[in-house]
């Protein structure tokens, strides 16, 4: 009987330790990826906005995949523009003297995203994505940094107050390059190109960042300009999606189950 007791102790022991690496193994590390979601309905168009940010970190760069996550877009104010974000102490972003971004990240189309028309044709002109993403930082703003197609109001006397500026390519500060929900067949009143999915950013010259845990807070823009004294931009709190673990639910059922097995022959 003594010996079964130790037998039995030490298997359940190893099935403590399974179920412990499991659940560890769901969390962060200091350089893994973090995905923040956001979803808001917008007033003008009276439709749910949403989008998704991957960030990671490689050397003194933060890296981000911003995709458009809701339905084919075809309002132009229904257009992703903006990734918001802020950081702990101790993060010290590239400088921005002027605060009104002159700062330009490295921006390529995401996956199979493609750049098109209004009218959901593909667009063969000449201006560049590259250089019409810029970054601002900008303190005083619930979101201390951020890096934009668009480029917002300064009209505006209500909510938060944004200004981005200094886009190169085809970018004017307006609704260029704003990214659209995935198979966009038309987007009215808009001209420009139009990024159908999302884009991969890349901003370097960061000190002090180490961790995607230092990232505290993002939120996402939608659409520019003002109407009348009222931004025309709305913005969405993001937030970061429960993760999920995959195979571990079975091999910690499996686990249970042995437990339960070897209790019930330790009766016998």
């Amino acid at each position: 009987m003594y010996r079964q007791n130790i037998n039995f102790n030490q298997t359940s022991t190893a099935v403590a330790l399974i179920t412990v690496t499991l659940i560890a193994a769901g969390g962060r590390s200091a350089n893994a990826q973090v995905t923040y979601v956001g979803t808001v309905t917008n007033p003008q168009s009276a439709n749910a906005n949403s989008a998704k940010a991957v960030f990671s970190i490689s050397g003194n760069s933060l890296l981000i995949d911003l995709t458009n996550t809701g339905a084919a877009t075809t309002n132009r104010v229904d257009l992703l523009s903006t990734v918001f974000f802020n950081f702990s102490s101790g993060v010290v972003a590239p400088a921005d003297s002027t605060k009104k971004g002159t700062i330009n990240p490295t921006t390529t189309l995401l996956g199979s995203s493609t750049l098109i028309n209004s009218d959901g044709s593909t667009y063969t002109g000449t201006s560049t994505l590259n250089g019409s993403f810029v970054f601002n930082a900008q303190a005083g703003q619930p979101y201390a940094y951020g890096i934009s197609s668009s480029g917002f109001s300064t009209t505006a006397t209500t909510g938060p107050k944004y200004s981005f500026s200094g886009f190169q390519g085809g970018g004017d500060g307006g609704d260029d390059f704003g990214i659209a929900g995935f198979g966009a067949p038309s987007v009215n009143g808009n001209t420009v190109p139009i990024v159908d999915n999302g884009v991969h950013i890349v901003l370097s010259g960061f000190s002090g960042l180490t961790s995607t845990s230092q990232i505290t807070s993002v939120g996402f823009g939608f659409a520019s300009g003002a109407v009348g004294t009222t931004p025309g931009y709305v913005i969405a709190g993001g937030f970061q999606p429960t993760p999920s673990l995959p195979g571990s639910s079975s091999l910690l059922i499996g686990c249970m189950i042995g437990g339960v097995m070897l209790r019930k022959s330790r009766k016998k």
